[in-house]
């Protein structure tokens, strides 16, 4: 499987179980970097920065515990 392939994979997947749970979010993806934002809005610097901070990390400490690493974003 190509690496393209993985990364779309990948984020079909996470739309697909933040989908079925009610919970917003929208991926960002060049192919197979993907940048997840938990928020139904459009990414912009404004809503980033007004994020919960605390969310994304927990998200990002339970992908950890189930052995996947990702970088939280800056």
């Amino acid at each position: 499987m190509l690496l393209f392939e993985i990364g779309e994979r990948l984020a079909r997947g996470i739309r697909q179980a933040f989908q079925t749970r009610d919970i917003p979010c929208h991926i960002n993806q060049i192919g197979p970097m993907l940048q997840l934002f938990l928020s139904g809005e459009k990414p912009t610097f404004e809503n980033f920065i007004n994020s919960d901070p605390e969310a994304l990390s927990l998200f990002f400490l339970a992908l950890i515990n189930e052995g996947v690493i990702l970088t939280l974003p800056t």
